[in-house]
């Protein structure tokens, strides 16, 4: 399971990780679309359906956190209560790679979902108050479901991918060049 990019700091209550979470599912759903677009452009339909049905996955869950939310502090989730910067949840370079291939577009979302796992169980064990620390439990299985598909779904484009043939190894660093290059 991948470490988080950086420590959050301990947040101070249950209202602070609603609005964490809320902005985190609202910024994956903006990365899934971006992944979707990307897998489009490679003809990759299925995998760009994926990925679309995933962005609606995550803007469901922000719209439930914020029900939750509003079910559970008796008031709507507040963007002003992230007292930090939001930890960097998506590999931007990998996903903007040139030679994004479905299995690596899954391999990304999945360290994603893991890295989302691993926030709020960290919230979770740092909790001071028990709604805090309930409320994290759950988004933290959230996130496991969520890695269970997309590992499946890893595993399926790694057999239709296959693994390279030796001929598509390139030989030096002119052919590296020039597959970079899209050439």
């Amino acid at each position: 399971m991948p470490k988080l990019k950086t420590m959050p700091p301990l947040l101070g209550s249950a209202d602070e990780l609603m609005a964490m979470s809320h902005a985190l599912e609202k910024e994956a759903a903006s990365r899934y679309r971006d992944l979707a677009a990307r897998m489009r452009l490679r003809q990759e339909q299925k995998l760009a359906g994926l990925f679309e049905f995933l962005a609606s996955i995550e803007e469901k869950h922000a719209a439930h956190i914020a029900a939750r939310a509003l079910e559970a502090m008796g008031k709507p989730v507040d963007p002003a209560r992230i007292s930090w910067e939001m930890p960097e949840n998506f590999d931007e370079e990998e996903g903007s790679s040139r030679v994004l291939t479905p299995y690596r577009a899954l391999a990304i979302a999945v360290r994603n979902e893991e890295r989302a796992f691993a926030l709020h169980s960290y919230v979770a064990a740092q909790a001071r108050e028990e709604l805090m620390r309930k409320l994290a439990e759950e988004l933290a299985k959230d996130e496991l479901e969520h890695a269970f598909l997309l590992r499946r779904e890893r595993r399926k484009a790694y057999r239709e991918q296959g693994r390279p043939e030796a001929s598509q190894i390139p030989a030096n660093a002119e052919e590296l060049y020039a597959l970079g290059a899209g050439k």
